[in-house]
Formats: structure tokens, sequence, C-alpha cells
């Protein structure tokens, strides 16, 4: 089974950044890697431990940051997930692509549709890679369905179609979601 195999790997690379960091200790790199493996293995407690380590080590490191609020959102740790975020944003920038994503899933995961639809909404205006907007405008659209606003869901899976050829089954599939939310939840 891939899965099985996919975890066995994860474990084996744990355990393999766990040796090197007791061979190791102060190698922050080899922690980063640690913190990672054992974030894909899904083993949370144990990263976080990792990171919020890394984070009194390395406090101007924005990918520490960034890495330890989407694990906080992994464990719904909704409170000290912002405030990561926050941080990784003031130090990686406003224009940093993966802490704006991961603070409007944090706002959607929070009930804050408004901001995480604002936050969505910036981001497919950027005029990124495709693989990127594709991401951005399938979360937009996902969200604007929730929100009841088929229209501007509409909207943005016909920009997800204009990427290209390779992204038009994607939208398919999220237009034939569309439908059914509208069939379910009829506009007054």
């Amino acid at each position: 089974d891939a899965a099985l195999a996919e975890s066995a790997g994860d474990q084996d690379a744990a355990q393999a950044f766990q040796q090197a960091v007791e061979a190791r200790p102060d190698d922050a790199d080899l922690q980063k890697a640690l913190g990672s493996a054992l974030m894909d293995g899904h083993q949370y407690p144990e990263a976080l431990k990792i990171y919020l380590s890394l984070r009194q080590q390395l406090p101007d490191d924005g990918a520490v940051a960034l890495r330890l609020g989407q694990l906080q959102m992994q464990m719904a740790q909704w409170d000290a997930a912002r405030a990561s975020l926050q941080s990784a944003r003031t130090l990686l920038g406003p224009d940093d692509v993966e802490s704006a994503y991961a603070t409007a899933l944090l706002d959607q995961s929070t009930g804050h549709d408004q901001a995480a639809l604002q936050g969505l909404q910036a981001l497919a205006a950027r005029k990124d890679r495709p693989a990127s907007q594709s991401i951005f405008l399938s979360q937009l659209a996902r969200l604007e369905m929730h929100m009841g606003k088929y229209d501007d869901a509409q909207a943005s899976l016909q920009k997800l179609q204009g990427l290209g050829p390779e992204y038009r089954s994607r939208a398919l599939n999220l237009e034939m979601e569309l439908y059914a939310e509208q069939r379910r939840y009829p506009e007054a």
C-alpha cells in the first residue's frame, strides 16, 4: 500500500534526522529537517517541540515562524497559529505568498470568511505561476460556494479554466460541486 510505504519513509527520515540532530545538536538546519520530517509523518506533538525550540533559537527566521504556524493550524491551535503567521508575515514581508495563503486558510478555518475571501482574492489577482494560481482560484471558488456567492464562484472557475487545458479537469470538477451546491441551497 502506497500510504504505508510513504508513512514508513517519513518515519525513516525522521529517525535519520533525529540521529543527525543528536550528533550535531546545534545545527538548526538539521533541526528544521527533523521538524519537517516529523510533520510529514503526522507526529505533530514532537514536531511542535522542535519548532518552538527553533523559534526561540531563531526569532528572526520567517520560514520557521511560518512552519510553526502551519503546524499549529494542523493541531487546531488557532490563536497560536495566528500569532506565528503574523510573525511570519512580518519577517517574510507582505509579498510572501506562502504566509499569505496560510493566513487565508487560517481565516477560513476559524470562520473569518470575509478576511479569507479578501486574502484569497488578493492572491488570485497576483500573476504567479499557473500552478499556484490554480490552487488560489480553487480555494477561492470553494469559499465563494460556501458563502453562497455562486456567481463569484463561477467567475473564479472561469479564470481557473483560463489558466490552460491542464486545469480544465479541476475546474469542471468544481463546477459540478457548484451545481450541486446551488441545487441544494437555491438562491432566494
